[in-house]
């Protein structure tokens, strides 16, 4: 329990060295956008009609979120699949333990194994797309704090799969994309320290790094940045879409 919460306090005080001064922070809209399409808006009241109906067997979050995961990925071929994706963890933001959830998902692949069986892949990445929804209007602690916890239960389990690299790289992917390129990329030693880097965890950090800062600062200069705080070198691969098409590989 010591550990954990002086993890937690390491977390903070990186993510509050990370930050510009504090801008004022738009709350969650209600309404729904007046671009959003009319097919859009009844698919939307389509889905909410059928996760009301859901019926709730184990935890109610639970369920819900299995449900609405889903249906956000059945989405993926939709022009209006943004709009409708947002409203919908709108919804599920409303419920407090959403984001609690959401980290577990990621953190503790068991967990997500257990009450998400079949569609565990679906839940770990629409799980990362809810906490980049919430960083929006909250900030990005939490995903900086998912992606630290994340790259210890690697490191700790010696898992290499695929699928939970991906998790890690498109974590601290959307994290950086959140923050100020220019002050994270200062802090770059700083963030280095604070991972747990080994063999697991070391790439997926610096390619989700990589991608995320190259388009602000230049391929060159943050291909530079990120050797020198990480060992080794940032992979030459092409950027995958950071959104899986049926999530087979994860």
């Amino acid at each position: 329990m010591k550990y954990v919460f002086l993890i937690a306090v390491g977390t903070l005080g990186l993510y509050l060295l990370l930050q510009p001064q504090e801008k004022p922070r738009a709350p969650l809209s209600t309404e729904l956008p007046v671009s959003i399409s009319e097919l859009g808006r009844k698919k939307l009241g389509e889905i909410r009609a059928r996760v009301r109906t859901v019926p709730e067997d184990r935890d109610a979050l639970i369920d819900k979120t299995g449900a609405v995961f889903k249906e956000m990925h059945e989405l993926r071929t939709y022009a209006f699949r943004e709009e409708v994706r947002a409203r919908l963890m709108d919804d599920l933001l409303q419920d407090s333990k959403s984001i609690p959830l959401a980290k577990r998902i990621l953190i503790d692949h068991d967990f997500a194994l257990n009450a998400y069986k079949g569609d565990q892949a679906v839940a770990r990445v629409y799980a990362i797309a809810l906490l980049e929804h919430h960083a929006k209007t909250a900030g990005a602690f939490e995903l900086l704090d998912t992606a630290q916890k994340l790259a210890i239960a690697l490191s700790e389990t010696g898992d290499v799969s695929r699928g939970r690299a991906q998790d890690l790289d498109d974590l601290v992917y959307a994290y950086a994309k959140m923050e100020d390129a220019a002050i994270l990329s200062a802090n770059l030693p700083n963030l280095a320290q604070h991972f747990e880097l080994n063999e697991h965890t070391r790439g997926p950090i610096r390619n989700g790094l990589f991608y995320a800062l190259k388009g602000q600062l230049g391929e060159g200069e943050t291909r530079e940045r990120i050797n020198s705080a990480f060992a080794g070198s940032v992979q030459d691969e092409v950027e995958a879409a950071r959104i899986c098409v049926d999530c087979s590989d994860r």
